[in-house]
């Protein structure tokens, strides 16, 4: 179990990656804005849709990763979802 100071450590750290990638998407002419969700009680993809479809975004970029086909099959993935109901245009790395 995670204790809430490991918590926030890692919720700073978070923010401060996603800040990094931002600044450098910026440097090429790109308007970029990092945004980084708290967890809640539902999906990561939802989630992203959601705050897509409310703040007009254009394209939701993030890293894709599979996990173990079991894994996948019984809790999903952040990656399928977006592939499969995204209505906003998403750009997959890894």
């Amino acid at each position: 179990m995670v204790g809430i100071s490991e918590y926030l450590e890692e919720e700073e750290a978070t923010k401060l990656s996603v800040n990094d990638v931002a600044s450098f998407i910026r440097l090429h002419g790109v308007a970029a804005t990092p945004l980084a969700l708290s967890q809640a009680h539902e999906t990561s993809a939802k989630r992203l849709i959601d705050y897509a479809r409310d703040n007009n975004v254009g394209l939701i970029v993030l890293g894709g990763y599979g996990h173990a086909r079991v894994r996948e099959w019984a809790f999903g993935g952040v990656t399928r979802s977006l592939l499969k109901s995204s209505p906003v245009c998403c750009l997959f790395s890894h």
